[in-house]
Formats: structure tokens, sequence, C-alpha cells
């Protein structure tokens, strides 16, 4: 079977999560200088044969507003980390922007994410009014129809909990998988490079 990892790249740690044909086998947030170390590892103890390894790495795509400095050292470490990904052979990458990862969650999950999503929207309409600004409803009174740019990533752990039949553990138990925060995104760049985009071609990013 064929090895997937999501990376949540990070300006000092990033999220990793681990797919063995279409099973989560493991997530972790690991310090950027160990994450090359964690894939090649991952991909020993899986693979004794060396299979073939696709990386699912989360991309920043262009947006309004400042650019913070953790921004820009986040990108500059996805600089680096694609560069050394692609000294590795049979190690092919793929980016996947947060947004798509988020039209994916609303379409597949609509039973989970409307209700949510309705509750999200809202919130963010009474915060817009505190502070002077417009909100999110229409002139005639009516709130905006749900859009996938107000998916939290709690929503996208909530789906992918469904969507990968991942359990949720007991009070004050840790999760099975080990998911949490950032290796949560990588989970879902990976799982949307599985199971939405695995009709589709992709050329590895070379260094």
């Amino acid at each position: 079977m064929k090895i997937t990892i999501g990376i949540d790249p990070g300006s000092e740690v990033s999220g990793l999560a681990l797919f063995h044909g279409k099973k989560i086998i493991e997530g972790r947030n690991v310090p950027n200088k160990d994450v090359v170390g964690v894939v090649l590892e991952w991909r020993r103890i899986i693979s004794m044969r060396a299979e073939p390894c696709t990386v699912v790495i989360e991309d920043i795509v262009a947006y309004g507003g400042r650019v913070r400095t953790q921004t820009l050292q986040t990108c500059k470490w996805m600089g680096e980390l694609c560069y050394r990904l692609g000294l590795q052979p049979d190690v092919k990458q793929v980016l996947v922007a947060r947004s798509t990862v988020k039209a994916w969650i609303f379409d597949a999950c609509p039973d989970i994410v409307l209700p949510r999503l309705v509750k999200v929207m809202e919130a963010t309409h009474k915060r817009s009014l505190k502070v002077g600004k417009k909100g999110l409803k229409r002139a005639d009174g009516t709130m905006r129809k749900p859009s996938f740019q107000f998916i939290t990533d709690n929503i996208i752990e909530v789906a992918l909990k469904s969507l990968l039949n991942i359990p949720v553990p007991k009070p004050g138990k840790p999760q099975i998988y080990g998911l949490k925060t950032h290796s949560w995104q990588a989970c879902g760049v990976a799982a949307h490079f599985l199971f939405a985009l695995k009709k589709k071609k992709y050329k590895p990013i070379t260094p």
C-alpha cells in the first residue's frame, strides 16, 4: 500500500500525519529541524521495501492584509522543506491550499459542517458589529448563505473524525492516533489528496 504523509508547515513546529493506504496511522507535531527525519523514519518503518511516498504539504496562498513575521518564517521553511524532500529518491510532493481542504470538507460533510458553520457566522457577525463593521447580513436583514470560507480548524477536525472513523477519546484521554492542533491540519491535506483527488495526476516538485 502507498504511504502518504501530510504536513502543515509552521514557523517553528510543523504538524505531520501518516497514512498507509487510506488508513490514518499516526499524527505528530514536530520541530521543523526534525521533520524530514520523521518522514524518512515513517517511510522506513512502514515499508521495508522503500515504497514510493507522497508528501502533501499545506500551501500558503496570497491574501490581503499585513504579512506577519511568522508567515514569512513559514514560507522560508516551506522552501527548505520542499528542497530537502526533493533530494530524497521516490518521494513525491504535492501542495494543497487550506482553502481547498475547506471547500472539500464543506461539500463532503454538510450534515456536520452546516449547523456549526451557521453558529460561527453568527458569532463573526456579532463581533463585526461591535467594532463598527458591516457584518454578514444582507440589506434585507437576512444572513449570508454559509460559505466554506468560514470553516474553522475545529470544524475540519470534527469532519475528519467522521470521514476517517476516528473515535472520540474519553474525557482526559489522548487521541489514539496522537492527532492534535497542527497535525489535524496535516491530516486534512493528506485526506483531501487521498479521497478527493485520487483521479488526478500530479508532477513532483523538483528542487
